[in-house]
């Protein structure tokens, strides 16, 4: 399975874990769900990149759909997380929050024109 670049929003950071094998990843809660964000061998950059995001904080990355557990998307080590920016209740609808793992709605209307974009950002 390849990974469907979606958007998430953040709520919460849960502690790093290991796998059986060693491998280390971190749960994230989600509006739509747990993230499992997996980490690189030296997950020192990861972890700052996520310690310093303000909560809940909307982001872009790649993920796989858990085939086990409904609700729940993996993100592999390799996975580029970009900030899109704070949550807002306009942006948290649970249309928009539901990262579609099929057909992303990265390019929506509705994201384009939110609160806070450049194209609606009135001049200081």
């Amino acid at each position: 399975m390849v990974p469907v670049e979606c958007q998430l929003v953040i709520t919460g950071l849960g502690a790093v874990q290991r796998s059986p094998n060693g491998n280390g990843y971190l749960v994230c809660p989600t509006a739509a769900g747990d993230v499992v964000l997996w980490l690189a061998p030296d997950p020192a950059p990861q972890l700052r990149q996520l310690q310093a995001l303000t909560l809940p904080c909307r982001v872009r990355l790649p993920c796989l759909k858990d085939p086990e557990v409904a609700g729940r998307y993996w993100a592999p080590e390799s996975a580029r997380l970009v900030v899109v920016g704070a949550a807002s209740p306009k942006l948290d609808s649970p249309r928009l929050d539901s990262p579609r793992l099929d057909s992303p709605e990265l390019d929506s209307p509705e994201l384009d024109s939110a609160p806070g974009t450049p194209q609606n950002r009135q001049p200081a």
